[in-house]
Protein backbone atom coordinates (compact mmCIF):
# COMPACT_ATOMS: atom_id res chain seq x y z
CA UNK A 1 0.00 0.00 0.00
CA UNK A 2 1.61 3.37 -0.93
CA UNK A 3 1.94 6.22 1.71
CA UNK A 4 -0.85 8.41 -0.02
CA UNK A 5 -3.21 5.45 0.24
CA UNK A 6 -2.19 4.61 3.73
CA UNK A 7 -2.92 8.42 4.82
CA UNK A 8 -5.98 8.64 2.79
CA UNK A 9 -7.38 5.55 4.73
CA UNK A 10 -6.38 7.41 7.98
CA UNK A 11 -7.26 10.54 7.55
CA UNK A 12 -10.75 9.32 6.23
CA UNK A 13 -11.43 6.87 9.73
CA UNK A 14 -10.39 9.62 11.81
CA UNK A 15 -12.43 12.50 10.17
CA UNK A 16 -15.25 9.77 10.07
CA UNK A 17 -15.01 9.51 14.47
CA UNK A 18 -13.94 6.26 14.69
CA UNK A 19 -10.93 7.40 16.82
CA UNK A 20 -11.71 9.45 19.72
CA UNK A 21 -9.54 10.66 22.36
CA UNK A 22 -5.99 9.25 22.62
CA UNK A 23 -6.67 6.96 19.44
CA UNK A 24 -7.53 9.85 17.98
CA UNK A 25 -4.17 11.82 18.12
CA UNK A 26 -2.50 8.18 17.12
CA UNK A 27 -4.65 7.96 13.91
CA UNK A 28 -3.37 11.79 12.85
CA UNK A 29 0.44 10.61 14.00
CA UNK A 30 0.13 7.81 11.57
CA UNK A 31 -1.61 10.22 9.18
CA UNK A 32 1.31 12.72 9.46
CA UNK A 33 3.97 9.84 9.30
CA UNK A 34 2.12 8.59 5.84
CA UNK A 35 2.29 12.36 4.81
CA UNK A 36 5.94 12.72 5.44
CA UNK A 37 6.74 8.98 3.64
CA UNK A 38 4.64 10.32 0.43
CA UNK A 39 7.30 13.55 0.81
CA UNK A 40 10.01 11.65 0.50
CA UNK A 41 9.15 9.37 -1.75
CA UNK A 42 7.71 12.56 -4.27
CA UNK A 43 11.64 14.10 -3.37
CA UNK A 44 13.09 11.13 -4.42
CA UNK A 45 11.25 10.72 -7.73
CA UNK A 46 12.09 15.14 -8.03
CA UNK A 47 15.88 13.85 -7.63
CA UNK A 48 17.62 16.01 -10.52
CA UNK A 49 14.72 18.21 -11.06
CA UNK A 50 14.50 22.24 -10.41
CA UNK A 51 15.11 22.52 -6.74
CA UNK A 52 11.60 24.60 -6.89
CA UNK A 53 9.93 21.62 -7.96
CA UNK A 54 10.89 20.07 -4.29
CA UNK A 55 10.06 23.31 -2.25
CA UNK A 56 7.14 23.43 -3.95
CA UNK A 57 6.41 19.70 -2.93
CA UNK A 58 7.45 20.55 0.54
CA UNK A 59 5.14 23.15 0.71
CA UNK A 60 2.10 21.66 -0.33
CA UNK A 61 2.39 18.98 2.14
CA UNK A 62 3.22 21.27 5.03
CA UNK A 63 -0.10 23.09 4.17
CA UNK A 64 -1.91 19.75 3.87
CA UNK A 65 -0.35 19.34 7.34
CA UNK A 66 -1.41 22.75 8.56
CA UNK A 67 -5.18 21.85 7.62
CA UNK A 68 -5.58 18.71 9.59
CA UNK A 69 -8.02 19.01 12.60
CA UNK A 70 -5.02 17.76 15.36
CA UNK A 71 -2.38 19.02 13.27
CA UNK A 72 0.29 19.04 16.14
CA UNK A 73 0.05 15.13 16.81
CA UNK A 74 -0.14 15.21 12.73
CA UNK A 75 3.07 17.23 12.49
CA UNK A 76 4.85 14.33 15.08
CA UNK A 77 4.32 11.73 13.06
CA UNK A 78 5.23 13.90 9.83
CA UNK A 79 8.80 14.77 11.46
CA UNK A 80 9.61 11.46 12.87
CA UNK A 81 8.54 10.18 9.06
CA UNK A 82 11.12 12.65 7.73
CA UNK A 83 13.82 13.73 10.28
CA UNK A 84 15.94 10.66 9.80
CA UNK A 85 16.05 10.92 5.87
CA UNK A 86 16.97 14.31 6.32
CA UNK A 87 19.70 13.17 8.50
CA UNK A 88 21.04 11.14 6.61
CA UNK A 89 21.05 13.00 3.38
CA UNK A 90 22.49 15.93 5.37
CA UNK A 91 25.36 13.51 6.98
CA UNK A 92 26.09 12.40 3.51
CA UNK A 93 26.71 16.18 1.53
CA UNK A 94 30.15 16.48 0.51
CA UNK A 95 33.00 17.47 2.82
CA UNK A 96 36.08 19.53 1.83
CA UNK A 97 38.01 18.99 -1.28
CA UNK A 98 34.79 16.95 -2.06
CA UNK A 99 32.76 19.70 -2.31
CA UNK A 100 34.60 22.46 -3.74
CA UNK A 101 34.58 19.66 -6.57
CA UNK A 102 30.97 19.08 -6.97
CA UNK A 103 30.19 22.58 -7.44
Amino acid sequence: MSAVTAYNRLMSAAVRGFATGTKRKQAYERAGAAMGAALVDELLALRDRPQAEALRAVHDKLRELSKLQDADSAAAGFAAAIVNVLEVGVANLPKGDAWEAAK
